[in-house]
């Protein structure tokens, strides 16, 4: 909304005061200053709302005098840089006459004064301090974009918790929740009842919960909007919602989701689940979050409640496993080394084997306990041989080793956050499982092309992830959600022969008929060489997959076969004694 309103006495004081402060119009003398003010608009956005796109022409400059903006590079899914008061935006493209050549938004409920073309060009040609101020801060912000552009989610200045259900439940989680920001600072929680909003007009009220947001997100290291979807004043709740950088909605037995109607649509959100209330799918689908958790009662609720905070800050450690058929159990290994280290894993994935582990280890249970599982159940998954139509064996062991392991577990429903991928051969792309039944979702990740049926499910079929992204590290990291580790068992020579003679082995027809002589003892089976085949289009990808992570552990497995699931004490061995070797000059990820 863009306002030249008559200006009070107090309102002119204040954007003068505001001006005095900036760079360039601090160097203008009172009478310049003044005249200057009648000319200027103010412009008022609520958090969310554009103040100008990419492309569009460039013909004004802005100055922050409340809230926040975010210059966004759509397209990148990239902040190149958060603006607050007392800063300007824009006058780089109105200087060249260009367009936009980035978006701004409305981070906060933002004020801005607007300065035209016409203006900037008079302050500019009649007092060069004013462009000589005006040209340093262009040159340093340059500077600065130049050696960062940031991730679109690492800053966690105000965060609302929106409280869906029982009152009593939500304080003694908001109690935990501001322990846990603590070693971050200074962390103010405001109810909204700061501000007697009796009386007030909706833009009144805006502005004095914007003032009220400004000053303590100013002198705070984290400000807590605390909103009580059935009791809190309607203004605030509004207000708090459109602030926050991200929204955590408190659901538990009590809650309705008639509630949801407050959200603004472009809030990020997470969903916390108080003692596991029914509904969750249904919940996860009208909320659509970016994330969602488990927060558990009594003794476990301080453990939860971490757990959640170290995802939202930004602080989580993620561990990401590699497919590379029974090499993968030395994933077992790094699992128990990291434990051992005392590194606590907040999100796990992985492809093919990887994802095997990974959802194991996110049902909650120990490495020695996948151990034990992996030595009972996993090992001749693909030996129900049949006559090759679809591919070497039917695929049903496979799925009753899965549903024994698995039983009816939900991804959506895990203890710790988990995901893998899939490759779909209908449309050629990876897909992320992150929701419906672990042991199908396994399934589809391990399906080897030629060697196990590929997996139907909503009109595609899913084959080993391996064939498109072996180390999904970089679906891991795009949620910015904290370090990331990946063991890959896939290390640089597994195109080529290994070098280890292999055991002789008969084809499928051989099996059939046992009249064929053995095949030579120093080429692989046939189920290793599709198994092989199906990595070589992501084998090399994973030397950019290993750069996105903050620590690769690299198994030395080379030696053993690629379906030799009779040795897993060995690669767990070789599994946990990389890991050692890796922690030891290992960054400190926490």
């Amino acid at each position: 909304m863009l306002t030249r309103p008559h200006l009070t006495p107090k309102e002119r004081a204040r954007r003068r005061a505001l001006l005095r402060e900036t760079a360039g119009f601090a160097d203008l003398d009172q009478t310049v200053l003044d005249a200057a003010l009648d000319r200027i608009a103010s412009v008022r956005l609520f958090a969310g709302e554009w103040l100008f796109r990419g492309g569009e022409p460039g013909d004004r400059m802005y100055l922050v005098m409340s809230g926040r903006v975010e210059v966004i590079r759509e397209g990148a899914d990239s902040v190149l840089a958060v603006v607050g008061p007392g800063e300007t935006i824009g006058e780089l493209a109105v200087l060249t006459q260009a367009d936009r050549s980035a978006s701004v938004r409305a981070l906060r409920d933002a004020e801005l004064l607007e300065i035209g073309a016409d203006l900037l060009g008079e302050l500019l040609a009649q007092h060069p301090a004013f462009g000589a101020s005006l040209a340093r801060v262009l040159a340093r912000r340059l500077h600065d974009a130049a050696r960062q552009v940031t991730r679109r989610r690492p800053r966690l200045g105000v965060l609302a918790v929106m409280v869906l259900g029982d009152p009593a439940i939500a304080d003694e989680v908001l109690a935990h929740i501001v322990a846990c920001l603590e070693p971050e600072g200074r962390v103010d929680v405001l109810t909204g009842e700061e501000i007697q909003s009796a009386g007030l007009d909706p833009d009144a009220a805006a502005a004095a919960y914007a003032g009220l947001v400004d000053r303590h997100e100013h002198d705070a290291a984290v400000t807590v909007l605390h909103v009580d979807a059935r009791a809190a004043s309607p203004f605030w709740a509004r207000f708090a919602l459109r602030q926050a950088d991200r929204v955590v909605l408190l659901v538990d037995s009590r809650s309705d989701t008639r509630d949801l109607e407050l959200l603004p649509e472009f809030a990020e959100r997470a969903v916390a689940f108080y003692d596991r209330p029914p509904g969750v799918a249904s919940w996860l689908r009208l909320v659509a979050p970016a994330s969602h958790h488990f927060i558990d009662p009594g003794a476990d609720l301080q453990r939860t409640v971490a757990r959640m905070m170290r995802r939202l800050a930004g602080r989580s450690l993620g561990v990401v496993l590699s497919g590379g058929g029974a090499r993968g159990l030395a994933h077992i290994g790094v699992l128990e080394a990291l434990e051992q280290a005392g590194l606590t894993i907040d999100r796990v994935a992985g492809t093919s084997v990887g994802a095997l582990v990974a959802g194991l280890y996110a049902t909650g249970i120990t490495p020695w306990e996948i151990r034990d599982v992996c030595l009972r159940e996993v090992r001749a998954p693909f030996d129900d041989f049949t006559v090759p139509m679809v591919a070497l064996s039917r695929g049903r062991r496979m799925e009753r080793m899965l549903q024994r392991i698995y039983g009816d577990a939900l991804i959506e429903e895990l203890s710790i956050d988990f995901f893998c991928v899939s490759a779909d051969l209908v449309s050629a792309q990876a897909v992320v499982h992150r929701s419906g039944s672990l042991a199908a979702a396994v399934a589809a990740s391990a399906s080897i092309p030629g060697v196990a049926p590929p997996r139907v499910h909503e009109g595609r079929l899913l084959v080993d992830g391996g064939v498109l992204n072996n180390l999904p590290t970089d679906i891991m990291a795009a949620r910015a959600e904290g370090p990331i580790i990946a063991s890959d068992v896939m290390n640089d020579d597994e195109v080529a022969h290994s070098g280890r003679p292999h055991r002789p082995s008969r084809t499928i027809a051989q099996r059939l008929v046992r009249r064929l002589p053995a095949v030579d003892a120093r080429l692989p089976t046939i189920v290793e060489t599709l198994s092989r085949a199906s990595l070589l289009g992501s084998v090399h990808a994973a030397h950019a997959q290993r750069e996105l992570a903050d620590l690769v552990i690299l198994p030395d497995v080379a030696g053993f076969p690629f379906m030799d699931f009779g040795a897993i004490d060995p690669l767990i061995t070789a599994g946990r004694e990389a890991a050692r070797h890796a922690l030891a000059t290992a960054p400190d990820l926490d």
